[in-house]
Parts: structure tokens; C-alpha cells; sequence
């Protein structure tokens, strides 16, 4: 396995745990959501800032599209956070974690992209995980 793979698999592994264990902290955190979001936000935009320092042609180059994510992303993450806040940590994880496969369905119902038979497989295991959860 080169280097490249590796740090992509270390990253995505690491991203996972502390995505999976946002919502035991959101509960134990007594804040409202807005607070919480905008905490975790700015630390993980001067976590990237400090990782990818990144130059002002990469900034003018990626603006638009940027902003654009990021407030998506800021919505994403209000909404998290409240559902965690309002439900159980088991229900809202559930349907947070049904979004890789909402997406790969709506991906193979408008032919956005062709589906392998990995992705089905991953689709089963995640299925298959939301289950035990539930």
C-alpha cells in the first residue's frame, strides 16, 4: 500500500471517530446548538488552516465553491446537533448515517454515476450496522 493510500485511509478512519462520537459529546456538552457548532466549525477550520496551509491562489481558486459547502456544511451540522439535542443519540445517528446510502440510491436512480458491486456490498454492511443499532 503506497503512502498516499495509507494517509487516505488513516484519515477517513480517524474523520469516522470523531464523527461517530460527536453525538455522545453533543449530549454531555451543555450548550444549545448554534454554540456548538460554531465551536466545532472554527476549530476545524484552524485545524485545516494549520494542516493545509493553504496560499492565496488555492483561496481565490476554490471561493465560490467553498462558501458554498460550507454553508451547507453549516447547516448540516445545526441540524445534527439539534436532532441530537431533541431525540435519542440512537435515532439521529440512524438517519445520519442512512445518508451514504440515500445518496448511492438517488446516484443509481438518476444515473449520476455507475454503481460497482462495492458499493453495493457497503450498502448491505451499512444496512446491516443500522440494524444492530436499532
Amino acid at each position: 500500500m503506497n503512502e498516499e493510500r495509507l494517509k487516505g485511509f488513516l484519515s477517513g478512519f480517524i474523520g469516522g471517530i470523531f464523527f461517530g462520537t460527536a453525538a455522545i459529546f453533543i449530549r454531555l456538552i451543555n450548550l444549545n446548538a448554534f454554540s456548538i457548532v460554531v465551536w466545532r466549525l472554527l476549530l476545524g477550520g484552524l485545524l485545516l488552516v494549520i494542516i493545509l496551509k493553504p496560499s492565496i491562489s488555492m483561496l481565490e481558486k476554490y471561493t465560490t465553491p467553498s462558501l458554498l459547502l460550507g454553508i451547507l456544511l453549516l447547516l448540516h451540522f445545526i441540524l445534527f446537533v439539534k436532532s441530537v439535542q431533541d431525540t435519542l443519540v440512537m435515532n439521529s445517528t440512524v438517519l445520519v448515517n442512512t445518508a451514504p446510502i440515500i445518496s448511492l440510491m438517488i446516484t443509481a436512480l438518476l444515473r449520476i454515476e455507475k454503481i460497482c458491486p462495492l458499493d453495493i456490498i457497503m450498502v448491505i454492511v451499512a444496512f446491516i450496522g443500522i440494524v444492530i443499532m436499532a
